[in-house]
């Protein structure tokens, strides 16, 4: 299966996967944030951010490691794959132990980080360590996740991701609708993860035997090149985890508590159409590292600017969609209380396009091996986030901390990822600001405005002409921009649709 197959092949299932759990997502929390109350939800969300840092323990390692197999892969290199993976199993050992080690610790701060009283505490202990025991026990076998993505085994473990999807879906409606309360959200995200991580160890024993066999000893060469990439990816998960989870902490510490439901509510949808945008560009990055393993330099060139505008592109949508109709949406999904008002979700909209910028340079870059640098600059990034948000917080209360994401990463990660483009893919910031982003900027401002003042305004159309109007505005996005869908790497099916759209010129003959 050629690379440019395998990406379209990724982004289908990842994309059929989204959809699904965006909608089983979104039936799933409005029934549970009725079960259990919004004060309950909102304290779960809360230590839920709290607890996520415990995953820092994984110091990058298995991440790294599905680069190095994808590497070694193009180069049709067995024998380096397989001291990879016996070099990477030490880490991905202590990496479970480290997670339950650091969930301990955590614990002891939990009253204080987000004003607990005993009454929350208990509430709370059960269900935190049903989610520690899963997820330390899932990280060795995380090893057998990374393999099957490095060799790309994209039809299998899109599967295992919809499976999962549904069982997460399933389980934590089931439960919450048996009165378990908070265990129905802890085991609904901590066990069928790693029930996925168990399928793919089976997987990887019958499919891709001869990789799972003949380990040679863990080599101190290989594990200290491990290492030194994974410390790069760790700090960008220190950085990534300041920056996203430390919001509904600073509400709460802030005595701001009873807004961290609607904080996390009225982000969702930009949130989860940020990461759904995300997908068929980044289905394109394991591809990327076989084409940087073959050293094409013109072609490698060719393809990261394609990348970088295909992430513009799908940024743009989003942000035009959660202007026009978020505001609708959080009224009809769970109430018109629990949104925080057009400026906040303007300042979300704004964050989606500034954040999958940045995510579109630093993958790029991670692909290449900048991940000690791209590390240090999101934990920079990060420190810098939860110091405007800490002080924005005070006059601006959610807004500030809305803020304080676009600039921190416009300060930090915007800069460096540009100039680390230059440095791996000989694609200077004059290439992407002139090829890239105003050629999409200048098209994608006018529609934005017509966006927000429908958001703004249209609440008090009737329905039907609202969703008709939103519609109306998606369909004007998809034809406004058609002069930057030329070279995108769409796969030859898509470009074929694309061509009957008049999207794209006809093929030259």
């Amino acid at each position: 299966m050629s690379r440019r197959r395998n990406t379209v092949v990724a982004a289908l299932f990842t994309y059929g996967q989204s959809t699904i759990g965006m909608v089983l997502g979104l039936v799933v929390t409005r029934s549970v944030l009725h079960i259990l109350g919004k004060d309950a939800w909102g304290l779960w969300a809360a230590s839920g951010a709290v607890l996520s840092y415990a995953g820092l323990a994984d110091m990058g390692v298995l991440r790294v490691l599905q680069w190095t197999v994808a590497d070694a892969d193009g180069r049709k290199d067995s024998d380096r794959i397989r001291a990879a993976l016996s070099s990477a199993l030490p880490f991905a050992c202590l990496t479970g132990l480290g997670y339950a080690g650091i969930a301990l610790l955590l614990w002891q701060f939990y009253p204080a980080l987000l004003r607990l009283s005993a009454h929350d505490q208990l509430m709370l202990r059960g269900p935190v360590f049903a989610v520690v025991i899963l997820t330390a026990a899932m990280f060795p076998l995380r090893l057998f996740t990374a393999l099957l993505s490095g060799l790309q085994d994209v039809a299998f473990l899109g599967k295992i991701a919809l499976v999962e999807t549904l069982a997460t879906a399933l389980l934590t409606f089931v439960l919450a609708w048996r009165g378990f309360g908070l265990y129905s959200l802890g085991i609904g995200v901590a066990l069928p993860p790693f029930l996925s991580a168990v399928a793919a160890c089976f997987r990887a024993n019958i499919s891709f035997l001869s990789f799972v066999r003949g380990w040679p000893r863990p080599t101190r060469q290989l594990m200290g090149s491990l290492a030194v990439d994974g410390i790069g990816i760790w700090f960008g998960q220190v950085g990534f985890q300041l920056a996203a989870s430390a919001d509904p902490i600073i509400l709460s510490n802030a005595g701001l508590r009873e807004a961290i439901s609607g904080f996390v509510l009225t982000s969702r949808l930009p949130m989860t159409l940020m990461y759904f945008g995300w997908i068929l560009p980044d289905s394109a990055l394991v591809g990327l590292a076989h084409l940087a393993g073959e050293a094409n330099r013109t072609r490698v060139r060719e393809v990261v600017l394609a990348i970088l505008r295909l992430n513009l592109i799908l940024a743009g949508a989003v942000a035009c969609a959660v202007l026009a109709a978020n505001a609708t949406f959080i009224r009809i999904w769970v109430g018109a209380d629990l949104f925080l008002g057009a400026p906040l979700n303007a300042l979300f909209a704004a964050n989606a396009v500034m954040m999958t910028a940045v995510h579109g340079l630093v993958s790029i870059a991670v692909v290449f091996g900048r991940r000690m640098t791209v590390g240090i600059v999101f934990v920079v990034n990060g420190l810098l986030h939860v110091l405007f948000a800490s002080l924005l917080s005070r006059p601006f209360g959610a807004q500030g901390i809305a803020m304080a994401t676009f600039l921190s990463a416009a300060l930090t990660a915007l800069p460096v990822g540009l100039h680390l483009l230059d440095a791996k893919a000989g694609v200077t910031a004059i290439d992407v600001l002139t090829q890239v982003y105003w050629p999409w900027l200048r098209r994608f401002a006018p529609l934005a405005l017509v966006a927000f003042a429908l958001g703004r305004f249209g609440t008090a159309l009737p329905l039907a002409l609202l969703v008709a109007a939103c519609c109306a505005v998606g369909v004007l996005y998809l034809f406004w921009m058609k002069p930057i869908y030329v070279d995108l790497p769409l796969g030859p099916r898509l470009t074929g649709w694309f061509r009957k759209l008049h999207l794209l010129p006809p093929a030259s003959t």
